[in-house]
């Protein structure tokens, strides 16, 4: 990620951080190594899925539905939403829902926006 030399802020950030309830509907891009629920333990392959929004907490992003969504060994993967058309990572994989060992239902991600100031400290860290 690159920094925004002008406010020091992490690039696209803050932008996507300050309309967040509004994004609900909006297309979202999860990105993972984690179980494929059609295929039950195989992971360690980097996977993607396009999706949208569905709720937003005042911590979290639920993100995908029954059949778009991170499942087990996703977390600490970025959500990606286009900002001003620049890629810009608006939430990372937390947990998500099971219906049985290996059927994974949906997905939800910690909010970035929410700790710009600690990510603020080490994007333009020497």
């Amino acid at each position: 990620m690159s920094g925004d030399a002008g406010s020091g802020r992490a690039s696209g950030i803050e932008a996507a951080g300050a309309a967040t309830e509004d994004r609900v509907g909006d297309p979202v891009r999860l990105i993972g190594f984690g179980n494929d629920d059609e295929i039950a333990g195989i992971n360690g392959v980097k996977r993607h899925v396009s999706t949208t929004v569905n709720t937003v907490t005042p911590l979290l992003l639920g993100l995908g539905d029954a059949d778009h969504h991170t499942c087990e060994g996703d977390s600490g993967g970025p959500a990606l939403m286009n900002v001003s058309g620049v890629p810009t990572i608006v939430g990372v994989t937390s947990f998500g829902g099971r219906q049985a060992p290996s059927l994974c239902i949906d997905g939800w991600d910690t909010r970035v926006d929410l700790y710009l100031d600690f990510i603020d400290q080490f994007v333009n860290a020497p």
